[in-house]
């Protein structure tokens, strides 16, 4: 017998067996009972005495004694309430609880802190009671304090899973798992860790029980929330080894897992089930099957909730959207496998079949949900090519291909799938079903690339095609998508596309027709108020037709949707009407709608009380139903309580019952005449249950929504209960039926409680569910009838409820309350102006709705109708608005307004052609009052018309436009204002597209203001056709003001992302040359340029009415905090206030880069201070996410602001041991440092995070970084923001890091910054922003400014606050200080007010400070100003110049003496290794004494070159082209005059060099912009050329540049690109700029960087071949060091190999291994120094001595090397030894090495050598290097030749030649010239001639010409003699 079925009463003893009974909880022991139960008390373990059973009959064998006593019971229960919570007895436990749960509710201050931490404990109690009661705290924390229980997110849920969800108790598991839910809806994707934390910490448990109770919970969170907001992937790998296990309840429970999974990402599920084990994989397998409609998610995660639309039709309603599970799948590359060689190979193929396979291969393979975004080029021009094959296999096979690119692809395919479009719907026209099949499913598939607005001109072609079936086909096709796609959807294209269906309506075709009649009613449905005015003149036939059609259809479709829980209602009188009058569209809408208002359903009869109660009593267990019947409360609350839970466990009978068991609870409680509030509370939480968990009828909800049940509200304690109940009731009958109940029978109501609690419900139902839910015209005049009541608490209540109403639809309400009391009225004007309106919110979802998009013009149609007024504009007014008297042209204009208002400005736009014709004209009237009057009427006709307006845009936009060419500005204001409200209810769209004729009119005033315009809408240009702009954005790129040409550039980056060069070019064939050659810079920059990023376009002209406004304190300046720029010094970190870190923790940087992408992404996603988007917050995580540490990570995004604090603290650390790296993750820290000061109030973090930036700006100081454009503005928005703080000491630190900026970006771009920081909504914040302009202006002088920024200040000082007004007058006095009497000019027209506040400052300043010599200069410098110029040109008295030499050890300081009445700026620079004097005291001031060999002049401002290397640093490309031309020009035609700055700066120019290098080689090699990389890379090859400038390179920037060159020359397949050799010869330029630096660098330092890069890249696996470069230049080196050892630093050279060496030991610790290739490269420098040192290396090698790291090695091998060298080094003659030490010899050694001196050296040594015969010199040759030992012997044995040459000319002929010798140089020659003959020659005759012949010659010493002539000679008498 199993527990279950041990039977609860009966006279039977029961022997228990006590292994049996141990298995008993002890709760569930029967208490009453006659029966016996023998369990020992050894076998049942209490926790307490109190838990043994107090009563009942039944006999239990215990003994007496083991009770407890009474006294010690009373003594439990008191004491205090923290003890008692934790008492032994549940009792005391249970009465304990439920008074905190009082205290919590009902306590004015409830103390939520100080039981947040004994939650879990409260859960875990072992009471069932106590841990009821524990839940339902848990409830009123998740309600009232989310804060306090998410923290405990994990251990709460952990505990949750193991007591309460695990619990027998069905109650328990039923609030547990209703609070799972809760409570994970309150989390965020920001705080969802330590939720899933605890769900895997369940999973874990070894407890069969709680495994299955928490994948059940798993289960549930994914059903209720989808696996969207509750991911399901950190639980497949736990769950998986759970699918297998014996315990068949685990193992249900894990299947469960997989299907409800599968329900929500389908496919891809499957690869995790292919793991499972063949059983379950069948078993899922066919579970996968019956899964068929997709999920809704029921419930949503905090702030997610979905947006809802006006509820459709029930004939209309999908039961649920399509899943898309594009966004959850990885993107899949099939297009390396897929390529082009791929392609061609399938299109050779010459069988068909074999073509069919290829393709079903690969479409097999592109069926997948997410492909890769890479060009599928390759791919269309296959499908191209077999779109139309003969074979209709292949050519199906084609379509599909296409159809999967593009839902593969999505966005990524736009262009290909608008080419395929119109080919795809002409497959109509085949007569084949398979083809016209696929056709169907392409163009859907097509849909997910393209919208319907940009292949609507493809549609309409089809519609007209004079084929039918593609008509009918497209016709059918357009239904299907109609039905499926949003109203916004299809309202945009609706008015375009029901013309062409009208006009099919008379195809001779009658399927055409009737596919028309379809299309046409679906559209109507849809909007009606688009196509109602198009089918007004539709004969009554045919709309009967169009009628039927609409039967027709919502015949089918109820078919094939699921049936309603309840039955449809009855038809009404609207539906009831004779069939020949049609039906308007908007009431056939009404009549299908199932929520319509409450008076639209008849609720029928409800059931008796009688019949409810037969009913109820067959159904419930005999027990509850006495109990209900009780008089006595306590008996009917229990039996109300016993129904709840009979109902949790049947639910369906529940449900088929729902009316009964309504009606028998309104009889429990006396028809809600029931005084007892336990009772009424009881029934109302019942039904509040019902309505969550049943499904209820209308009948069943009117119940608890009657007068009576209403009045209950009076009661305090039960109007949470009741609130709740009526919120459930919304949920599952609508907030209309449930709002129209309790307006219905509470408007007479009497009871001002009642009334205001209602008011509330209303409210907070409009809140939770939308005002689109709701019938606004009831609550509006439940509102106003409240607002006309006397009683104060009716009136505030009806107050609020406008309020709120007011918040959704805004001015809307005006019209509607305008006929209450004045007094009313206005007190509801001023809370309006304070109210702001809800533009997107998220709302609770109706069951069995679709999740829809609130739209307040639908919102209003449904409960405020439009009104025709096109029969009061009668033709009198027209007549007036077209008279030829301009004030009856007024009154005409005048009553047309007041028609607009009479209509509540809502109206239709049928019949007013002939008024919007008659204001068209008057756009352009002469009177230009009456043009602005029109304007403003063609706002509010826009604001009446709402979204149908756009009928009449194409005659009324092109005239509001015209009027921005008006030179009177407020003209053209009115003009904007009218266009901004056209954007609003048509969409910016509409504007765009008629804005292409005007910007091809040449008026600046149009130009600048639309251009303008278009760039504060460029988000919406992809919604446009750009091809029409084009033709006016070349027009505007040609314009003569400089200033539209820009914004022109910024319109046209934008526009060329999406339409590409291409769609330019055919309007740039007609220009002009010299048109042309003035656009090609700026088309050739977005040539180069793959991605534009285009900033924030800044505004050509300042607005008139600027709301910008700052504020500051006249005559101050900020407090600086000292920022001291050594981070080597910087205090460490505090520790963190939790103790020593755990060893494994790791705060580090993970990896530095790609910062350059990420700012691009920046610029496109402007960051703002009013609003925190959550995408970007979340974009940030992933980026930090990626480039540090996991434990830094978790700190820095901890919802704890202590482990936010430690965060900033290891930062701060990282900032000051890595700067390097910090310098290229800045922009990440600046985004942290601005979501941290947006969001926290903690005084403690944020002074943490300022001192952050503080010591952040400090770093890139010393480092000499430059901000960029986009890192400034992550930085100095946010703190321009936050500069306004409560805190003095904050406002103080803030106003210093924004001034210190200045010091790392252009002070000019910083004023700007804080310029734009006027916009504050904070006045404390202007006011601070203008100090803090007074201060930079009084530091950097007036030319960081400009006019226009002056006006901006000006304006200020009219402010009507006294602190913004006392600052603007201070900044402008600084002004005045530099311009004096000019400032007026600046300041522009103001008021005389403001003239006299500003005169009255400027006497106080002249009487001062104007004395002082300080401004009296700038007085003079002042003379030529010119208040027309764009830059205010007066330079400031001082100038801080950046500081070109940084060094680590030593700080840079500036030294101020005052010298007579001018202050001279001493600026000191500290160089590396040059300081003498040691640094003994850091607290104070450092003066160091410098020494520098060759110290350049300091220029007194910023050059051009200086101008040129910044361009380089941060231009782009073109501004980088014009430096590279200017910096080129220097080291060639201005070497002279720039080498001395060039060399000076020669450390930042090759920086500069370097960071041009990475951002033009560190790309896709086929996206090297070639020309620009080839002029670049010989620039840089010119500069390695020019030895003064190498030379002065330090040890980093040679390593820079040459670490640069060694990885660009080995870029794979750089040679390859260009197809005119570009590749190569950029190749060999990289290739000669590294033998350049071996050859003019320092000697020394170039070995020592080398081996440096050595060390670096010796055992790098990314870069393998570096290291053999770097080798083959130190044995170039090598080999020419006998050359230049006289150069070399020899200690310095050994040190370098010495640390190369320590690094790279061998892992035994006994020499390097010996095939190692660096070590070898070391020991064969160290060989040739040895070689030319000799023993005296030893003396250098004394450094490596010295060093800390013992030597292993150099010492070694010296000593090999001198000891295996056979040459006497040491032991010489003596007269070897006294020639040795002569110092002429050693003079003449020394230039021998000399390669410049070596000729004269050589002739030295040669004539030193002949004097001292004798000795020999080999000895001394042998020490020198082998080279040019063997060079010196050979110039030598030459110098020694020549000197006996010249010996013997001086010799008698006779002496000098014997005839032998003579006759064997003959012989010689005569081979030689191939002359020997074997015939016999007389050489008495001709020998003795030749004797002759040549001695004569040998005696002549005449020119080389001469002596040619005579060889000559000789040769034709050799050839003469060889003849005879």
């Amino acid at each position: 017998m199993s527990y279950d079925e041990i039977p609860i009463s009966g006279s039977k003893n029961r022997s228990i067996s006590s292994d049996f009974a141990g298995s008993i909880p002890i709760d569930e022991i029967p208490l009453k009972g006659a029966s016996t139960y023998n369990i020992s008390s050894d076998d049942i373990q209490f926790k307490d005495q109190n838990e043994k059973p107090l009563g009942g009959t039944g006999a239990y064998n215990f003994s007496l004694e083991e009770f407890p006593k009474e006294e010690e019971t009373k003594e439990e229960e008191t004491g205090p309430l923290s003890d008692r919570l934790e008492s032994k007895s549940w009792n005391s436990r249970m009465k304990a609880i439920e008074e905190l749960m009082n205290l919590l509710k009902n306590s004015p201050d409830p103390p939520f802190e100080e039981y947040a931490d004994k939650l879990a404990k409260f859960i875990s109690d072992s009471h069932v009671g106590v841990q009821e009661n524990a839940l339902e705290i848990l409830s009123v924390y998740n309600t009232s304090r989310p804060d306090l229980i998410i923290s405990q997110s994990e251990t709460i849920v952990r505990t949750l899973i193991e007591k309460a969800l695990s619990s027998a108790k069905q109650q328990i598991k039923q609030k547990s798992s209703n609070f799972l839910l809760d409570f994970y809806a309150l989390h965020n994707n920001n705080n969802t860790e330590k939720f899933i934390q605890g769900l895997i910490g369940a999973l874990n448990n070894k407890n069969i029980k709680i495994q299955a109770a928490a994948i059940s919970a798993v289960n549930l969170l994914i059903n209720n929330f989808g696996v969207k907001a509750f991911s399901h992937k950190p639980f497949i790998d736990i769950i998986e080894k759970f699918a297998s296990v014996s315990n068949a309840q685990v193992r249900g429970e894990a299947l469960n897992f997989y299907k409800e999974t599968y329900r929500w990402v389908r496919e891809l599920i499957k690869s995790s089930v292919e793991k499972l084990k063949k059983a379950q994989k069948d078993e899922l397998e066919k579970a996968f099957e019956d899964i068929i409609d997709p999920p809704i998610p029921i419930r949503y995660m905090a702030g997610q909730e979905p947006k809802i639309e006006e509820s459709k039709p029930s004939s209309t309603r999908a039961p649920a959207p399509a899943i898309d599970i594009y966004d959850m799948a990885d993107a899949k590359d099939v297009f390396n496998k897929y390529n082009e060689r791929w392609t061609e190979s399938v299109l050779a193929m010459e069988k068909w079949i074999d073509k069919k396979n290829a393709l079903e291969e690969l479409n097999n393979d592109l069926n997948y949900p997410k492909l890769a975004e890479k060009s599928p080029i390759a791919l269309t021009t296959l499908a191209k090519r077999l779109f139309n094959d003969s074979n209709i296999n292949v050519m199906v096979q084609a379509m599909r291909l296409i159809g999967l690119l593009a839902k593969g692809q999505r966005k990524y395919f736009d262009s290909f799938a608008k080419q395929f479009f119109p080919m795809m719907i002409m497959k109509f026209k085949d007569k084949k079903p398979q083809v016209i099949q696929e056709a169907h499913i392409g163009l859907d598939n097509l849909l997910y690339s393209v919208s319907l607005e940009q292949v609507l001109d493809d549609i309409k072609e089809a519609l007209e095609d004079k084929t039918p079936s593609v008509k009918i086909n497209a016709s059918i096709w357009l239904e299907k998508i109609f039905s499926t796609q949003p109203n916004e959807v299809v309202n945009r294209i609706a008015s375009r596309i029901a013309v062409i269906f009208k006009k099919n309506l008379d195809d001779s075709a009658l399927e055409v027709r009737n596919t028309s009649f379809k299309v046409l009613n679906t559209l109507l449905i849809k909007c009606p108020d688009v196509i109602n005015p198009i089918i007004r003149d539709l004969p009554p036939a045919k709309m009967k037709k169009l009628e039927e059609a609409g039967d027709t259809k919502f015949a089918n479709s109820e078919e094939n949707e699921p049936k309603p829980r309840e039955k449809s209602p009855p038809p009404t009188k609207a539906a009831s009407k004779p069939k020949n009058q049609p039906v308007p569209a908007l009431q056939r809408q009404a009549t299908n709608n199932p929520s319509a208002p409450s008076g639209e359903e008849e609720l029928g009869t409800a059931i008796s009380a009688e019949d409810a109660e037969t009913v109820i009593s067959s159904l419930i267990p005999t027990e509850v139903f006495t109990k209900l019947k009780d008089s006595a409360w306590k008996e009917k609350q229990s039996g109300l309580q016993l129904l709840q839970e009979w109902a949790s466990t049947n639910i369906p009978v529940a449900s088929e019952n729902n009316e009964a068991l309504s009606r028998f609870i309104k009889s429990t409680v006396k028809d809600w005449k029931e005084n007892n509030f336990n009772v009424n509370k009881a029934a109302f939480e019942l039904i509040t249950y019902l309505a969550q968990n049943c499904n209820i009828t209308k009948r069943s909800g009117v119940i608890a929504l009657n007068s009576l049940a209403l009045d209950k509200f009076s009661d305090n304690k039960l109007v949470e209960s009741l609130s709740t109940c009526i919120s459930a009731l919304c949920e599952d009958l609508g907030p209309k039926f449930v709002i129209g109940q309790i307006v219905k029978n509470t408007s007479d109501c009497n009871k001002p409680k009642v009334v205001s609690e209602c008011c509330i419900v209303i409210g907070k139902i409009i809140g939770e569910f939308g005002a689109h839910t709701v019938n606004l015209k009831e609550v509006i005049e439940y509102a106003k009838s409240g607002l006309s009541q006397t009683n104060p608490i009716i009136k505030k209540a009806s107050h609020s409820l406008t309020i709120q109403i007011y918040s959704y639809i805004g001015d809307k309400i005006l019209p509607f309350i305008s006929d209450i009391k004045e007094a009313t009225l206005k007190v509801l004007q001023e809370d309006f102006s304070k109210t702001e309106i809800i533009k997107t919110a998220n709302y609770k979802q109706i069951k069995g709705s679709e999740e829809s998009k609130i739209d307040p013009n639908k919102m209003l149609d449904a409960s405020f109708p439009r009104a025709n007024i096109s029969q009061s504009i009668t033709p009198a007014i027209l007549k007036k608005i077209s008279d030829t008297n301009w004030k009856i042209r007024k009154e005409g204009l005048e009553a047309v307004e007041a028609s607009l208002d009479q209509s509540g400005m809502r109206i239709l736009p049928a019949g007013l052609e002939q008024l919007i014709k008659a204001i068209k004209e008057r756009l352009n009237d002469p009177n230009k009052s009456l043009v602005r009057q029109s304007l403003a009427l063609v706002s509010k006709l826009a604001q009446a018309m709402g979204n149908d307006s756009k009928v009449y845009s194409k005659a009324i936009i092109p005239n509001v436009l015209s009027n921005l060419s008006d030179k009177n500005s407020l003209l053209r204001q009115e003009a904007l204002a009218s266009i901004d409200k056209w954007a609003q209810e048509v969409g910016p769209e509409d504007i765009i597209n008629h804005s292409a004729t005007p910007l091809t009119l040449d008026n600046p005033e149009l130009r600048t203001e639309l251009l303008n315009w278009l760039l504060a809408h460029k988000e919406n240009l992809p919604k446009c056709d750009l091809k029409l702009l084009i033709p006016g954005i070349i027009s505007c790129l040609q314009d003569r003001s400089a200033s539209i040409r820009n914004a022109t550039e910024l319109l046209f980056a934008e526009v060329i992302n999406y339409i590409g060069m291409e769609a330019f070019q055919p309007c740039l064939k007609d220009l002009k040359p010299a048109v042309m050659n003035s656009l090609c810079l700026i088309l050739d920059k977005y040539r180069t340029t793959p991605a534009v990023v285009i900033s924030e376009a800044p505004q050509i002209e300042p607005q008139a009415n600027s709301k910008a406004s700052k504020a500051s304190k006249a005559n101050s300046r900020p407090t600086r905090l000292k920022l001291n720029p050594k981070p080597a010094e910087a205090e460490p970190p505090k520790s963190p206030s939790r103790g020593d870190l755990i060893p494994s923790q790791d705060f580090s940087v993970l990896s530095s880069g790609n910062k350059e992408k990420r700012l691009e992404q920046d610029l496109k996603n402007k960051w703002t201070v009013d609003d925190l988007r959550e995408e970007f917050v979340e974009k940030l995580r992933e980026q930090i996410k990626n480039n540090f540490s996991a434990d830094l990570f978790s700190l820095m995004f901890s919802s704890e602001f202590k482990k936010q604090i430690e965060a900033c603290q290891y930062i701060s650390n990282l900032v000051n041991t890595q700067p390097k790296e910090m310098v290229e993750l800045v922009d990440l820290i600046f985004k942290y440092i601005w979501v941290r000061l947006f969001e926290t109030t903690n005084t403690q973090l944020y002074k943490s995070i300022l001192e952050l930036s503080i010591q952040i700006v400090s770093m890139l100081q010393v480092e000499g970084f430059v901000l960029s454009d986009g890192e400034a503005s992550l930085f100095l928005p946010i703190l321009c923001e936050k500069s306004g703080h409560n805190n003095a000491v904050f406002r103080t630190m803030t106003r210093s890091i924004i001034h210190n900026v200045a010091k790392i970006y252009p002070p000019e771009k910083v004023f700007l910054s804080v310029l734009q920081g006027l916009n504050s909504k904070n006045t404390r914040s202007k006011v601070e922003c203008l100090d803090e302009l007074s201060s930079l202006i009084q530091e950097y002088g007036t030319n960081i400014a400009q006019p226009r920024d002056i006006r901006a200040i000006a304006k200020f000082v009219n402010s009507p606050d006294n602190n913004v007004r006392l600052s603007a007058v201070g900044t402008i006095g600084e002004v005045y200080k530099y311009t004096r009497d000019k400032v007026w000019n600046l300041i522009g027209d103001i008021p005389d007010k403001v003239r006299d506040l500003l005169e009255q400052r400027f006497k106080v300043i002249s009487g001062t400070s104007l004395n002082n010599s300080k401004y009296r200069k700038n007085e003079e410098e002042n003379n030529n100003f010119k208040p027309n110029s764009p830059n205010i040109t007066i330079k400031p008295e001082e100038i801080v110049f950046p500081n070109f030499t940084q060094n680590n050890d030593v700080q840079v300081f500036i030294e101020t003496e005052e010298v007579g009445e001018e202050a001279k700026i001493e600026e000191k620079i500290i160089p590396r290794q040059k300081v003498v004097e040691k640094i003994e005291n850091k607290a104070e001031i450092v003066k160091a004494k410098v020494i520098e060999e060759e110290t350049a002049p300091e220029p007194e401002i910023l050059t051009e070159l200086d101008n040129h290397i910044q361009t380089l640093k941060h231009g782009d490309m073109s501004s980088r082209v014009d430096s590279l031309v200017a910096i080129n020009d220097y080291m060639i035609n201005e070497q002279e005059s720039h080498m001395v700055e060039l060399q000076y700066k020669a450390n930042i120019l090759t920086e500069a060099l370097c960071k041009v290098m990475v951002s033009t080689f560190e790309r896709p090699v086929e996206t090297i912009p070639l020309r620009f990389a080839k002029y670049f890379l010989s620039v840089v090859i010119k500069m390695c050329c020019t030895k003064p400038i190498m030379i002065r390179l330090s040890d980093n920037s040679l390593y820079q540049l040459s670490e640069q060159i060694l990885k660009r020359l080995l870029i794979d397949d750089l040679d390859k690109i260009g197809e005119k050799g570009e590749g190569e010869a950029m190749l060999k330029t990289l290739n000669g700029a590294m033998l350049r630096i071996l050859e003019n660098g320092k000697p020394t330092q170039v070995f020592v960087v080398l081996i440096k890069l050595l060390t670096r890249y010796i055992n790098d696996d990314l870069c393998p071949k570096i290291p053999g470069l770097i080798i083959r230049c130190l044995l170039k080196l090598t080999k020419v060091l006998g050359n230049i050892v006289q150069n070399i630093q020899v200690e310095e050279l050994l040190l370098a190999m010495h640390e190369y060496l320590i690094t790279h030991r061998s892992t035994s610790g006994a020499s390097p291994a010996s095939d190692e290739m660096g070590t070898k490269t070391i020991k064969t420098i160290i060989n040739e120094l040895v070689k030319l040192k000799g023993e005296n290396i030893w003396q250098s090698y004394e450094a490596v001595r010295k060093h800390p790291e013992p030597d292993n090695n150099i010492e070694r091998w010296i000593n090999m090397i001198l000891s295996s060298s056979n040459k006497p080094l040491v032991a010489q003659s003596p007269r070897q030894n006294k020639m040795f030490n002569d110092p002429i010899l050693s003079s003449i050694l020394s230039r021998l090495n000399d390669p410049s001196a070596y000729p004269q050296a050589i002739k030295e040594f040669f004539d030193f050598t002949e004097k001292d015969s004798k000795t020999d010199f080999s000895a001394l040759l042998s020490q020198l290097p082998k080279t040019l030992s063997n060079q010196i012997a050979e110039d030598l044995r030459a110098l020694r030749e020549e000197g006996k040459a010249e010996k013997s000319e001086h010799a008698p002929p006779s002496e000098s030649y014997n005839f032998q010798d003579f006759q064997n140089r003959l012989a010689l020659m005569k081979q030689r010239y191939g002359l020997s003959n074997n015939q016999p020659v007389q050489t008495s005759t001709t020998l003795t001639d030749l004797k002759a012949k040549v001695n004569t010659l040998l005696s002549k010493s005449g020119s080389s010409e001469d002596q040619s002539v005579s060889i000559n000679d000789v040769k034709e008498r050799i050839k003469n003699l060889n003849r005879k």
